[in-house]
């Protein structure tokens, strides 16, 4: 039930009635005089025939400062506000004793209030039909109504108790918003000021392929030396699709070893026609020597005698030698070959390699012409190997002038 607010007066003094009360259905009945009695809208207690066997008090309301009708509390209604406190609804006659009273219900209603709020920080609420209490909260917690909206209670705000404007950046504690505070997609591109996110505050595992776009990477944002072995994927991760026309210049030479190569990626395709040549190959090309003109008899031939060094850094030969040896340290697959010039103008003339004593490569084709050749002959020679030329004019008395070529293609 809730509690009904009274009247009170410090000065009021006894009076009449000037009407009979009957013991029930009467609504007002008269005062002779009102001298500092309450008036308004809030009731106040009344005894009639105080100490007599008809003692009775009311709950009553009067309207004006000088109005002598005194009006029975009709709320919940009229018989409930007559006998109170402990008395009994009674007839009284017109002159019976009357005057404001202080009830036990006043008193019990002030020590309901004083003996509800026990303890620091208490807050008084008007429950159901008693006064309550709220026990004060902790540290940063608001007053709510709580879930039944019956009754306030101490709590944190939740995320749809606060307005959208309510917080501002000024309200923000530095630090006080983490990456755990944020939602996914709570901050985009426009919500960063420029320069603001800096190496330091991204988290070495924060960006990931997925997060970039494919044009955001360029060489210019890539230290030198931040990227090794261990951060590029060995299945493919760069190929030349990935690698900028002016990405490796000149300068970059000499900076990509075979440890830096994955086998199989460099296919025939990759390599230009010029850049690989017989020194990148460590090839050793010996155009050995060239004879000045020599004689042969035509029944026998013979061997031609190198007397004219044209390049031969390695030393295979010897001045006025018909034999080329094989130096130590320079065995391989060699590819020969020779030419033979001679002023034969009819009968057969060949020539054929000899090596160390056995013919491996002959020309004998019946010749009118005055040059004979022989390329591409691949030989595996071994150190001490010995190389001849050797003629057969098929005249005598003719002269020839011959050249051999050795280029070494394989260790």
């Amino acid at each position: 039930m809730a509690k009904t607010r009274r009247s009170y007066t410090g000065g009021a003094a006894s009076t009449t009635t000037g009407s009979s009360i009957a013991s029930s259905g009467t609504t007002s009945f008269t005062i002779a005089a009102y001298t500092g009695w309450p008036y308004g809208s809030a009731p106040f207690h009344v005894v009639v025939e105080p100490g007599t066997s008809n003692e009775e008090k009311i709950l009553v309301t009067r309207t004006g400062a000088t109005d002598t009708t005194i009006n029975i509390y009709a709320t919940p209604n009229v018989a409930a506000n007559r006998g109170v406190d402990g008395t009994t609804a009674f007839a009284h006659n017109s002159a019976s004793t009357v005057y404001p009273v202080f009830t036990a219900t006043d008193a019990d209603e002030a020590n309901e209030l004083a003996s509800t709020l026990t303890t620091q920080g208490d807050i008084l609420i008007h429950g159901a039909s008693t006064f309550g209490r709220v026990g004060i909260g902790t540290a940063a917690q608001v007053l709510r109504v709580n879930s039944s909206a019956t009754a306030p209670e101490w709590g944190q705000v939740a995320t749809a108790g606060i307005a959208d404007d309510a917080i501002t950046a000024a309200k923000i504690a530095t630090g006080a918003v983490g990456a755990s505070e944020l939602a996914d997609d709570a901050v985009d591109t426009a919500a960063i000021v420029n320069l603001a996110v800096t190496t330091g505050k991204i988290n070495d595992l924060a960006i990931t392929t997925g997060k970039l776009a494919d044009s955001s990477v360029t060489s210019a944002k890539i230290a030198d030396g931040t990227i090794v072995d261990a951060d590029i994927n060995a299945s493919a991760a760069i190929t030349k699709t990935k690698i900028s026309g002016t990405a490796i210049t000149a300068a970059d030479t000499g900076t990509v070893t075979s440890t830096m190569i994955l086998d199989g990626t460099i296919a025939t395709a990759d390599i230009a026609d010029s850049a690989i040549t017989v020194a990148k190959l460590g090839l050793i090309e010996l155009k050995l020597r060239r004879a000045a003109t020599q004689a042969f008899s035509g029944s026998t031939g013979g061997y031609v005698s190198w007397d004219t060094e044209d390049a031969d850094a390695s030393g295979f030969i010897s001045a006025t030698s018909a034999s080329i040896t094989v130096p130590s340290g320079l065995t391989g697959l060699y590819n020969i070959g020779y030419l033979i010039s001679s002023d034969v103008t009819s009968n057969t003339t060949y020539a054929y390699i000899e090596l160390n004593g056995v013919e491996v490569g002959t020309n004998s084709t019946p010749r009118v012409t005055t040059t004979k050749t022989f390329d591409g002959k691949s030989l595996y020679l071994e150190a001490t190997d010995v190389i001849k030329l050797y003629f057969y004019p098929g005249s005598s008395g003719k002269n020839i002038t011959g050249r051999l070529w050795m280029t070494r293609i394989m260790d």
